[in-house]
């Protein structure tokens, strides 16, 4: 092999590393976004919840716990169903 071939394939080399590199970062960057997002809305959830510390709004407790509640059933049949698309088409 002569230098410049050696060379060539280096700097080929070093291009490709550099962009899985650059891909890496940019889904790091991505994830780390979107899981700050969910921690926020986690917070968010939770310091809705505080309401439950007051007597002046047990409404708000009640309606939060009553769509806890939905949402786990709901779940619960999206795992218990085999074809959910179809149930879904057919009904």
């Amino acid at each position: 092999m002569s230098i410049s071939s050696i060379i060539k394939s280096r700097l080929e080399t070093d291009r490709s590393a550099a962009v899985a590199l650059d891909r890496a970062v940019n889904g790091v960057k991505q994830n780390s976004g979107s899981t700050l997002e969910d921690v926020r809305s986690g917070v968010e959830r939770a310091s809705w919840y505080s309401s439950c510390l007051f007597d002046k709004y047990k409404d708000v407790c009640t309606e939060l716990s009553t769509e806890d509640q939905r949402f786990i059933k709901c779940i619960y049949e999206v795992y218990k169903r085999k074809n959910i698309i179809a149930d879904m088409m057919c009904c």
